[in-house]
Order: structure tokens, then sequence, then C-alpha cells
């Protein structure tokens, strides 16, 4: 997974949120950046860390520290879900009360 970038969206209290996923560090442990940008035109970036299983096509992403944070008090926020059979698409849960699910694709 390694130096793959992940364009997408995902859906909060605040409206639709535009993300890009770029993965730094290899399978089973990935490592990367998470940045979005809000309906608002607010901009974030933090560090994810997590486990990818190739054999489920699962991923999961927990939140690292801020590497951008132009809004003080929003939340990083960890995502979990599925890669498609063919590795080009990547969609799950976002995992926060305010917010529900993300879809990108590479």
């Amino acid at each position: 997974m390694s130096g793959q970038t992940w364009t997408g969206s995902f859906h909060c209290v605040r409206g639709q949120f535009q993300m890009r996923l770029q993965i730094t560090r290899n399978e089973p442990d990935v490592g990367g950046v998470l940045e979005f940008t809000s309906p608002q035109g607010i901009s974030g970036a933090y560090a994810v860390n997590g486990v990818y299983s190739a054999s489920a096509h699962h991923l999961h992403l927990a939140p690292g520290n801020w590497i951008h944070q132009q809004a003080p008090g929003w939340d990083t926020m960890p995502l979990d879900g599925e890669t498609t059979a063919d590795g080009h698409g990547f969609s799950g849960v976002v995992q926060s009360s305010r917010c529900s699910g993300f879809s990108a694709r590479r």
C-alpha cells in the first residue's frame, strides 16, 4: 500500500468533506496522512496509523497527531473500512458520532 494516494469524501454534520489519504508505510503496519477540506473551506491534516489485512481487504486507521489544524476544537477521527477486490476503492465508516461513511478511490 505504500505510495498509494486515495481521494474521496466523507459526510459529517458540517456537510460533505473532501479527503485525500496518502499511505507512506507498508502493510501490515500502515501509516500515512489524511488531509481534508470542509464545505466551508476549512482544511486540516493529521497522521494516521493502522493495520491492513490483505486477505480480508480490511484497513483500520487510528488518528495520530495533527500536522495542520486550521480550526481549533476539531477532532481527528479513525477510519475503518474495506478495499475493493481490485484494490482501487476504499470505503467504510468514520468512527465519530458526528460523521458517517466515507468513500475513496485511487
